[in-house]
């Protein structure tokens, strides 16, 4: 009878489920020291796991050309060997009776032509994952903090509290592991612009570039989408396109654009990374579901929150505002930025820095500042000579978000 002991598993999540359970020979490693389970216990436990997890893979019409209207169907997916290995590793003495004893473990029923839900004939997929609870509390905490609880809102923090909570339990490989939260080294220039309108603008920009074009004072600020009204944070762009491109400005208007660079290593969140998120969640883990949705929704979360807002429904930035003071003032971490990508410019990438305190309270009103100093001689003016526009076909919706945007498969091994 093939076993499979702890030793050869490293999973902890795993260990818990065969910690009570007597030690016999385990047919990896061969050795009978360690609590093991059998083949036909273990495809007992994850049976209904995988009948919940797993679906038939679909069956998809290709054609060799656009013009060619013949095509031919091609089957989608794996067959169940190739997930088991995804869950466990390459077992290779244990798993081929796993195998077996899943497809022993319903019984027949000579009624269904079909038969049972594993079967060595066919391909499998992991079902799409629709993190509908997390959309739910998105929608429902930013109409809390537009319409009942603005400064203090419940909802918002169990929101943020779940999704941020665990940064520290996800990585992006880009030529190795990477962490979530990234640092901008000291002398990172990133650049702000302004439209100006007409000529006395644009001289009070040449007498002082940095007073003119950088962040507006505190109490004077406008709402933006990362900041409340009067709240002052620092919105640039990692190129000069970018940066003219978020502030719209009309065909033939003039563009005031300068250099702004970091003066020490700043803690920021990349919305980019963000995307790529990976966490390892054990198939054993009972909390398995809960995470794997919470990491679908944090791999969706930068469209949700770069969404084009029209200047009419502003109240729709309260909950990225929400958002942006959580992570700058109560996030364990305290970033002291977070990147994201622009509607304005394709590829472009938005810089947000927040406003920290000189010392290490809070406790002295004025004694924020950003962390940053104009570069000399780096202001220019442009015009703007054409704007073009990029259209697709979308969904009415209201309020929040539609189902659809999450549809993506989604693989979480």
């Amino acid at each position: 009878m093939a076993a499979l002991c702890t030793d050869c598993f490293d999973d902890e999540h795993f260990k818990m489920l065969v910690a009570g359970m007597r030690s016999r020979l385990c047919s990896e490693c061969e050795q009978d020291s360690s609590p093991a389970i059998t083949a036909e216990d273990l495809a007992e436990i994850i049976a209904p796991m995988l009948q919940e997890r797993l679906t038939y893979g679909r069956t998809i019409r290709k054609f060799a050309s656009e013009d060619d209207d013949r095509g031919w169907e091609e089957p989608q997916g794996e067959e169940l060997d190739y997930f088991l290995r995804d869950i466990l590793g390459d077992q290779n003495g244990f798993l081929p009776d796993l195998l077996e004893a899943l497809f022993e473990s319903e019984p027949y029923d000579h009624s269904d032509p079909d038969g049972g839900f594993f079967d060595g004939d066919r391909l499998y997929e992991w079902r799409t994952v629709r993190p509908l609870d997390l959309l739910g509390q998105w929608d429902t905490a930013s109409q809390q903090i537009q319409n009942r609880h603005r400064y203090f809102s419940p909802a918002a923090i169990e929101l943020f509290d779940g999704l941020f909570g665990g940064l520290d339990d996800l990585c992006v490989y880009r030529d190795g592991e990477q962490p979530i939260i990234s640092t901008l080294p000291e002398g990172t220039k990133v650049y702000r612009a302004r439209d100006c309108s007409d000529q006395s603008l644009i001289e009070a920009v040449l007498r002082e570039p940095m007073g003119q074009v950088g962040p507006s004072p505190a109490g004077v600020a406008g709402p933006g989408r990362m900041n409340a009204d009067g709240v002052s944070v620092l919105y640039a762009a990692q190129d000069l396109e970018t940066a003219v491109s978020e502030i719209r400005p009309a065909i033939g208007s003039t563009s005031a654009v300068i250099q702004l660079m970091t003066t020490r290593p700043l803690k920021v969140l990349d919305f980019h990374l963000l995307e790529e998120a990976f966490q390892g969640i054990s198939f054993f883990n009972s909390d398995y579901d809960r995470l794997l949705e919470r990491l679908v929704f944090i791999r969706r979360l930068h469209d949700l929150i770069s969404r084009p807002v029209h200047p009419k429904h502003a109240h729709e930035y309260m909950i990225t505002q929400a958002m942006a003071e959580y992570l700058a003032y109560i996030h364990s971490e305290n970033v002291d930025g977070i990147l994201f990508k622009s509607v304005q410019r394709e590829g472009g990438v938005n810089v947000v820095l927040f406003p920290k305190p000189h010392g290490e309270t809070l406790d002295d009103y004025g004694q924020f500042d950003i962390p940053i100093e104009y570069v000399i001689d780096s202001l220019e003016f442009r015009k703007a000579k054409k704007v073009q526009y990029f259209l697709e076909t979308c969904f009415e919706y209201s309020p929040g978000v539609i189902a659809s945007d999450f549809d993506d498969d989604f693989d979480p091994y």
